[in-house]
């Protein structure tokens, strides 16, 4: 009763939700290792979840509502059960060599971990959390306040959101795993212009989007079963003002995707309180009371504008307080001195040794000396080597070698399309000691190290703790 607003919604929502919240379990383990399966380099299995349960889910809904009669009960038990089917993709995964996630025994270690992942795992649970509160809230106050026609016009509008991430959630996705892999190389140039591109061709998608929303609304509201009368002329007012809300939702969601990937999970959590609850519910109700239907709409535009004043405003006094990273909106170091050498060689030894060559010259040209060449000559030559040797299984492949120089600090990339393989955490064995054991002494000599796996390839970053003379 408190979500519907009245006895007719209530009879309808009741078992549903009931039926929802009993395959919580299954629900939550689906979207759990649907996240793990993309994070490690298997979206076609992901994808394969959802398609598989949404496939499902609108077959069931026809046998169990059409033909066993089971109402809202029965639609809910179809989604629960098209998670269950689709989650056969996990057991693919599962069975895939190349598949980095493996059970192991709880430690130490691994709660560290835990600890890691749930401070950045914050902004998503605040974006679930907060959506969840302002559905209540405003879904209520539109039902009790406005009535049923206004609120199912309401509904086409915010799916109509749904829309628009489908247009550009998978171009703002990049930002999480490009941007990750750059970051942790440190090419704050190759951030800015990914970021650029980004966003001028999520620009691009909503351009589009409005266009068909500001030209043809009844059919988006079509889409959802609203096709003649009143109901038709107030879905496209509200669509068409609801559809401005675009351009700054956009930017806000590259924001939350932005800051969360360079590790800044509060500034990305501020932007997701802002636009998901703080700003949104209070300026909605006021439409509401002052405005009706066409003031719920326009707060949506507004909210949206008003979150990315306050989440700049916010940064802004962060960066004058030290409080966060200087370099304006992206928050990125800035780099005075920046020379670098760059190659891709095919995987087999007498490359290496080529880029070896080519290293030492670079190091002689701008006055490297002689021991701090030699140095990153063995960096170079061990990790490729060993990523030579074991990282492939068989076939041409290529390895991306980057060395540079950034403000007297010596970075050494090394990008791989071989199979999952951290060379920096391969175990020697005892014959092995004279080709390979050059690794320990890169270990101790090394400021940082990293791999990531991502986008299938193995991301291996060194910064070598030499000052230039």
């Amino acid at each position: 009763m408190l979500l519907a607003g009245n006895n007719d919604l209530a009879a309808l929502a009741e078992p549903y939700i009931m039926v929802n919240v009993a395959g919580i379990p299954i629900l939550t383990v689906a979207i759990i290792f649907c996240y793990f399966i993309n994070a490690d380099n298997h979206p076609q299995l992901g994808s394969a979840l959802f398609i598989i349960a949404n496939v499902v889910n609108l077959f069931l809904d026809f046998v169990f509502i059409q033909s066993f009669h089971m109402g809202m009960a029965g639609s809910a038990l179809a989604t629960v059960i098209g998670y269950l089917v689709g989650m056969a993709s996990v057991a693919i995964y599962f069975r895939s060599k190349q598949r980095m996630l493996h059970l192991r025994r709880l430690d130490k270690k691994a709660f560290h971990y835990v600890r890691i992942s749930m401070k950045a795992g914050i902004p998503s649970a605040a974006f679930t959390l907060m959506s969840a509160l302002k559905s209540v809230i405003i879904n209520s106050a539109i039902v009790r306040i406005l009535g049923k026609d206004p609120m199912a016009v309401y509904s086409v509008c915010a799916n109509a959101v749904l829309i628009a991430e489908l247009c550009v959630g998978g171009i703002i996705g990049l930002v999480q795993n490009i941007a990750g892999i750059l970051y942790g190389e440190r090419d704050y140039y190759g951030i800015h212009t990914l970021c650029k591109r980004v966003l001028i061709y999520s620009y691009m998608a909503i351009v589009i989007l409005l266009i068909i929303f500001f030209a043809v609304p009844g059919l988006i509201a079509g889409l959802f079963g609203i096709t003649e009368g009143n109901m038709l002329a107030l879905c496209e007012m509200a669509l068409r003002i609801f559809a401005c809300s675009f351009p700054f939702y956009v930017y806000n969601k590259f924001l939350m995707s932005y800051y969360q990937t360079i590790l800044q999970p509060g500034l990305s959590t501020i932007v997701t309180v802002l636009q998901g609850f703080v700003v949104i519910v209070p300026l909605t109700l006021a439409g509401i009371f002052f405005w009706e239907l066409p003031g719920v709409c326009l707060m949506a535009v507004v909210s949206e504008a008003v979150t990315i004043f306050l989440a700049a405003l916010w940064r802004i006094m962060g960066q004058r307080s030290g409080k966060f990273e200087a370099g304006g909106v992206y928050m990125l170091p800035q780099i005075t001195n920046e020379k670098f050498l760059d190659c891709s060689i095919e995987n087999n030894l007498e490359e290496v040794i080529a880029y070896r060559e080519k290293l030492f010259e670079f190091c002689t040209d701008n006055h490297i000396s002689e021991r701090d060449a030699m140095v990153l000559g063995l960096a170079v030559e061990e990790i490729t080597a060993n990523i030579v040797q074991y990282g492939y299984r068989s076939g041409k492949n290529y390895i991306d070698i980057s060395f540079t120089i950034q403000d007297d600090k010596y970075m050494l990339r090394i990008r791989d399309d071989g199979i999952p393989f951290n060379p920096l955490e391969y175990q020697q064995q005892k014959e092995e000691a004279v080709t390979l054991g050059g690794i320990a002494l890169i270990k101790k000599m090394a400021s940082e190290f990293q791999y990531m796996r991502v986008l299938n390839m193995n991301n291996t970053v060194v910064e070598l703790n030499i000052q230039k003379n």
